[in-house]
């Protein structure tokens, strides 16, 4: 089914790499409604659909989306925390939430709207976000955390993480709920989670006990515990045969 899909992406310009992950477009060119599951991948986005525009915040567990016929969506995939440093907001707010982005910023709405509506190039949406960005300071704290989490997997103890970082582990999950809307914990097992999605939808099932093995899973029953939390059903589901070519 996502053969059906055209998707693409761009990455952003250097100097908002730290910001933004990547633009991204698809598009349903079929006379058909495709049910596509989405897993949950640590990080926020402004999404315009169709025309209209809203903050999807971190999800905690797989949503299913119905793509109608000839749906157009483009995406700006922010890196966990740089939403909250753009909005001045606590995302644990938005979490699993699809939010009209006109109630929360009707300038940013605008621009973006006229940016895609009018075909601006990347290079506008690039001069756009670094103008916005310009003047933010990160949390170094926040950023090596989350850096570390994805080097690593996501297989990475919040003890080991505060003594790396000289933090007290307090600090350091207020900073993870506020700024990126999950705790240490749960942000790390989003990460594991997934990269074996990855790994699965690149290669498949097959060898599965090796696969989690080598992503930081005890065995192959603690990937199956946490892949039903945070999905719903198992590997092997009719769900995620789409994304995994395989049938329950």
């Amino acid at each position: 089914m996502l053969q059906k899909i055209i998707a693409s992406h761009t990455l952003p310009s250097d100097a908002l790499k730290n910001y933004i992950n990547k633009y991204w477009v698809s598009y349903n060119p079929t006379d058909e409604y495709l049910d596509v599951p989405i897993v949950p991948d640590g990080c926020s986005d402004i999404i315009w659909k169709n025309g209209d525009v809203f903050l999807s915040g971190l999800m905690e567990s797989t949503h299913v989306i119905s793509i109608a016929p000839k749906d157009r969506y483009f995406g700006i995939q922010f890196k966990p925390f740089a939403l909250a440093m753009l909005l001045d907001a606590d995302m644990s707010h938005y979490n699993d939430k699809s939010i009209p982005l006109v109630e929360i910023s009707h300038e940013l709405e605008q621009t973006i709207i006229k940016c895609i509506e009018n075909d601006a190039s990347y290079e506008k949406l690039n001069d756009y976000f670094e103008f916005l960005y310009k003047d933010k300071k990160i949390d170094m704290s926040l950023l090596h955390a989350v850096n570390m989490i994805k080097q690593t997997h996501g297989n990475i103890s919040v003890s080991e993480l505060t003594d790396r970082l000289e933090i007290h582990p307090k600090k350091l999950e207020r900073l993870f709920v506020h700024n990126i809307g999950v705790s240490v914990k749960k942000f790390s097992k989003i990460i594991r989670f997934y990269n074996i999605h990855l790994v699965l939808n690149e290669e498949g099932l097959e060898n599965l006990s090796d696969k989690v093995l080598d992503k930081g899973y005890f065995d192959q029953a603690h990937f199956n515990r946490d892949f039903k939390k945070l999905t719903g059903v198992n590997p092997s589901s009719k769900l995620m045969s789409i994304l995994y070519k395989t049938k329950e």
